[in-house]
C-alpha cells in the first residue's frame, strides 16, 4: 500500500467520527505528510479535508459579547507575552470600542465548542490588504485545527486575496502557526524607547 493510499483511507475512517476522532485525523494528516512528503497536492487535500472537518462559523460580535471578548484578549495578551498589560476595565473599553468604532470583531463559533466561542479576531478593513489586529483561539482548542478553519472561513468571508498581521518577535509559537498557514515574513518592526 502507498502511503498516498493509506493516508487517504486513515482520513475517510476518521472523517465520521467525532472530536476525539477529528483529532486522530489531525495526526493522520500529518502522518501522511510527512510519509507522502514530495506531494504537495497530498499535503493539499489532507489540509483540506482537515479544515473542512472543523466547521467554524462566524458571526459579528456586538455590545453584549464585550466581557467574553475582554477575557479573551486577557489570555492573548498573556500567551503572546506582550510587553504591557492593561486592566481589565481598560480591555473592556478597548473592546467596546473596537466593535462600535472601525473594526470587525468577529467570534468564532462551532457545535463542538457548545455554546462557548472558541476565539475571536479583530480586522482592520480601512487597510489595503486587511490586517488582522487580533487572531485568538482559547487554550482548550488549540492544535485541534480550529485556527486553520477560522482562517479559511475568515478569508472566504472578506473574500480577499491578502491579508496581513503583526506577530511580536519573541512569539515563537504564533509565528510557526502562521507560517504553518502560507504567511511569509514581510517586514521587521522595530520601537526605540526611552526606558
Amino acid at each position: 500500500m502507498v502511503a498516498g493510499d493509506w493516508a487517504n483511507q486513515s482520513v475517510e475512517r476518521l472523517a465520521t467520527g467525532g472530536r476525539r476522532s477529528r483529532v486522530r485525523l489531525a495526526w493522520a494528516a500529518s502522518m501522511a505528510q510527512i510519509h507522502v512528503g514530495q506531494s504537495p497536492s497530498w499535503s493539499l487535500s489532507i489540509t483540506s479535508s482537515l479544515v473542512m472537518m472543523i466547521e467554524v462559523t462566524l458571526r459579528d460580535a456586538d455590545v453584549g459579547d464585550v466581557e467574553q471578548l475582554e477575557a479573551m484578549n486577557a489570555q492573548l495578551i498573556e500567551d503572546e507575552r506582550y510587553d504591557s498589560s492593561l486592566p481589565h476595565d481598560e480591555l473592556r473599553r478597548r473592546m467596546h470600542g473596537f466593535i462600535t468604532g472601525e473594526f470587525r470583531v468577529i467570534l468564532f463559533e462551532t457545535d463542538d465548542a457548545g455554546a462557548a466561542p472558541v476565539g475571536y479576531c479583530v480586522v482592520d478593513l480601512s487597510k489595503s490588504p486587511p490586517y488582522l489586529r487580533h487572531f485568538f483561539i482559547c487554550r482548550n482548542h488549540r492544535r485541534q485545527g480550529y485556527g486553520r478553519a477560522a482562517l479559511a472561513k475568515l478569508i472566504e468571508d472578506l473574500n480577499v486575496d491578502d491579508l496581513d498581521v503583526e506577530v511580536m518577535a519573541w512569539n515563537e509559537a504564533g509565528r510557526a502557526f502562521w507560517r504553518g498557514l502560507g504567511f511569509r515574513h514581510r517586514y521587521d518592526g522595530l520601537r526605540w524607547t526611552s526606558s
